[in-house]
């Protein structure tokens, strides 16, 4: 994890690449980050990763599947506790959660995401609840 940089070149980096993302679809300025770490805060090597994302994601279409965020409010197929990105919530029926989702969160139910540790890595818990 890249943590020598100041707040401003941080700054300075995010907006260096958001200006070469015109006409792509987009991000926060969280996602763009992710990028720029990933490449050591290089913000040619980090846009050469996201075009290649966004042309990877369209030609696996992947933005057909919604995913759960603050601002869809949609239902989680996993409980999730401490993120940013995603309210704390669990599992619920409702339009959009397949049956499927419900029943193994019923067999399954315990587990969950649950914040993250020192270096800002997802910590998943699992607990096994009872055998069908």
């Amino acid at each position: 994890m890249v943590s020598a940089r100041t707040e401003r070149d941080k700054a300075v980096a995010i907006a260096r690449l958001r200006s070469q993302l015109k006409g792509y679809p987009p991000v926060t300025d969280e996602y763009i980050e992710r990028f720029l770490v990933a490449r050591n805060w290089n913000v040619d090597s980090a846009f050469k990763q996201m075009v290649a994302t966004f042309v990877w994601r369209k030609e696996n279409e992947t933005d057909l599947y919604p995913v759960a965020t603050k601002e869809n409010n949609l239902s989680v197929l996993l409980p999730v506790r401490g993120f940013a990105s995603i309210p704390d919530q669990n599992v619920k029926a409702g339009p959009g959660t397949s049956e499927t989702v419900i029943r193994l969160n019923e067999y399954l139910g315990g587990s969950c995401l649950h914040k993250t540790d020192k270096e800002g890595c997802p910590i998943y818990i699992e607990r096994a609840v009872r055998v069908p």
